[in-house]
């Protein structure tokens, strides 16, 4: 009896070893948990920080891409505004300048013909000239 005792006792100091050793990876793992998380809280912290700093990063550009987008379209329309006045101004230049060519044509027109004219009166006068000096008169 004195051997399963001691058989006992050692079983018992044996489990008791392993009931310290089980409560310190207890512990240990306790403080892991703990400390894994801290680290998750803090990530979370960060990420949720970034998230909304990029939130706004991003409300920022969307307001001032619809900025840019708005002046550009003012832009396009003052463009096109001064566009149709320059159209305007250069169809009634160009009607202007029908008319200039169209008046230069008659004016060169009419000058052949006052041309031709004058020289239909010199040949007239010759030739009353020369009936003249045929008459003798």
């Amino acid at each position: 009896m004195g051997a399963q005792m001691t058989d006992a006792m050692k079983a018992g100091k044996a489990i008791q070893v392993e009931m310290v050793q089980w409560e310190g990876r207890v512990e240990n793992l306790k403080a892991e948990v703990e400390r894994l998380t801290k680290t998750k809280d803090a990530l979370q912290g960060e990420i949720d920080k970034k998230t909304a700093d990029y939130n706004i990063y991003l409300a920022q550009r969307d307001s001032e891409t619809k900025r840019q987008r708005d002046e550009s379209m003012a832009i396009r329309s003052q463009i096109d505004q001064e566009k149709a006045e320059f159209l305007g101004i250069l169809k009634q230049h160009q009607a202007d300048k029908a008319a200039f060519e169209k008046a230069k044509s008659d004016t060169e027109n009419d000058k052949l013909k006052i041309e031709d004219r004058m020289n239909a009166i010199r040949t007239f006068i010759g030739a009353v000239q020369r009936a003249l000096s045929v008459l003798g008169l």
